[in-house]
């Protein structure tokens, strides 16, 4: 369902609708047909992603991943990189893709760095033609552990996904 109306749009989002509510959500964080507040938005995200909606729980999981700050930059929803995790396993679960690949980019990141982690989510995106994640991957292979002929196979696969810096990269190490 695609609402056009702004004003229907929100008082659909009143009535409880997830779907209204992650629409005028994106609507807000865009700043389309009305005034961007992410804010808003991040709180009409948490009201679907409450009732289940994935859409609203990956986004969700994008702010905790990003934070929310003022104009002058003072944090106004902190981010919160384990809540983020949270909510992205809980898509994965459902098996949202998108979801398994950002895990594996946090995984790469997290304190404790847990690279088995982030192989494995990674792997599983790139097993499904995710072409950022066999790139992604290939660079695991290529630094973290080091398996070059891994790397040029996910590098050739991501080439077919035209993901920039995959040949780059491919020719360099052929040369």
């Amino acid at each position: 369902m695609k609402i056009n109306n702004i004003t229907q749009l929100i008082e659909l989002a009143k009535t409880g609708n997830t779907t209204a509510e992650v629409q005028l959500a994106y609507e807000y964080t865009k700043g389309q047909n009305i005034a961007k507040d992410l804010v808003k938005a991040f709180k009409l995200y948490e009201l679907a992603a409450y009732e289940g909606n994935l859409t609203a729980l990956f986004n969700l999981a994008q702010f905790y991943l990003n934070g929310i700050a003022d104009v002058n930059g003072k944090p106004i929803i902190a981010k919160n990189p384990q809540m983020a995790i949270s909510l992205l396993t809980q898509c994965a679960n459902s098996g949202d893709l998108e979801a398994h690949y950002f895990l594996g980019l946090e995984y790469q990141k997290s304190p404790n760095l847990n690279y088995a982690l982030a192989i494995e989510r990674l792997e599983y995106c790139a097993q499904h033609e995710l072409g950022k994640a066999q790139y992604e991957l290939a660079l695991i292979y290529l630094t973290i552990q080091p398996d070059l002929a891994k790397a040029k196979i996910l590098l050739n696969k991501a080439l077919t996904h035209k993901i920039v810096g995959a040949q780059e990269l491919l020719d360099s190490l052929n040369s």
